[in-house]
């Protein structure tokens, strides 16, 4: 069927993809050595289907996660690593581009990015059905992206677990006549090192320095100064509500009712008789914002997770990334809920 404009698919439909989804990723974590020989055909096929603007975001992140699942039986580190750059490469190029850029580059081009800025000129931008389709495709475009390398980043980094070593690059040492080898628990490591057992480690100097300026903007948005301009405006305020799905899950309902659009749900109760299904911005914002902090918070730990975050590589970005993170005002203006 069809809402607004945009094709929806049926229930039955969405569900046999999300199972088959399912089953795909079930299949590749069982038996991913007999998926390796036929990696350049998986790589090639799914790249296609990628490329369908009519795939759904949850096909579109099993897919992902199916690939970096293959990509863990692949013996040599080198081509592990350039497997994964290749599955990952059409979302580097999304967060590197020149308008994802510009817009992490500062409050005011995150807010033009999400639509919000519009608004304060032109009410009306929005409800306008063209103006919403393009705001949530480019928003859903880089947050998608950002999803994509944390739901491959997390995988790579669970199959590095459990190699025998327990994804600690072994370090060589003579003393004497006497070789040990031993597993360092603590100190930097190199990228080069890290990558021997983790494929996903080279691509953090690509990462990192997008996602200090996501997380930087993002929560820049709460300053007061911000807040004092937006809390005035009856549409822009809803940038600072709670959405639908926090407020859900505030209530701890059943979710066998429906979830947020069941019976009981939340759905159209922070901005009242709306929800973000329709073709209003406002309440879409809310949720796009817990979306933002969740992924990239979660890309941070899996930074320092990884242990490239103590990377010598890194160490020209740490101090704009410990700046970015506790910035006094930073602290000072987060919600509790920011920091669950």
């Amino acid at each position: 069927g069809e809402t607004n404009g945009e094709q929806r698919l049926t229930d039955d439909v969405a569900g046999l993809r999300k199972r088959s989804g399912i089953a795909l990723i079930a299949v590749s974590k069982k038996v991913p050595q007999h998926l390796v020989p036929w990696l350049a055909q998986l790589s090639e096929r799914a790249k296609t289907l990628l490329s369908l603007s009519s795939l759904s975001a949850p096909s579109r992140m099993h897919l992902y996660e199916f690939l970096s699942c293959v990509a863990t039986a692949v013996e040599d580190p080198v081509a592990r690593a350039n497997f994964v750059a290749d599955v990952l490469a059409n979302a580097l190029e999304i967060i590197e581009s020149p308008p994802v850029k510009e817009s992490v580059s500062s409050v005011e081009g995150l807010m033009t990015m999400m639509g919000i800025a519009q608004v304060a000129n032109n009410p009306a931008s929005a409800t306008d059905p063209a103006s919403v389709r393009q705001v949530t495709k480019t928003f859903t475009t880089f947050f998608s992206a950002l999803n994509q390398l944390l739901s491959v980043g997390k995988r790579c980094n669970e199959a590095a677990r459990k190699r025998p070593n327990g994804g600690i690059p072994v370090v060589t040492t003579t003393a004497g006549n006497i070789t040990n080898s031993n597993f360092p628990d603590e100190g930097p490591i190199s990228i080069n090192d890290l990558a021997v057992n983790d494929p996903f480690v080279p691509l953090w100097p690509r990462i990192l320095p997008i996602l200090i300026r996501v997380v930087d903007v993002t929560l820049r948005l709460w300053h007061p100064e911000y807040q004092a301009v937006l809390l005035k405006n009856p549409i822009q305020r809803f940038v600072y509500a709670i959405s639908d799905d926090e407020a859900y899950l505030a209530m701890k309902q059943d979710s066998s009712t429906g979830g947020v659009f069941g019976e009981g749900g939340t759905a159209g109760t922070v901005v009242s008789g709306w929800d973000r299904r329709d073709m209003n911005l406002a309440p879409k914002w809310a949720g796009w914002f817990n979306e933002l902090r969740n992924t990239t918070f979660q890309l941070l730990g899996l930074l320092s997770g990884q242990r490239v975050l103590f990377a010598p590589e890194i160490a020209g970005l740490f101090p704009e990334l410990v700046s970015a993170i506790v910035e006094p005002t930073h602290l000072r203006s987060m919600e509790h809920r920011h920091f669950t």
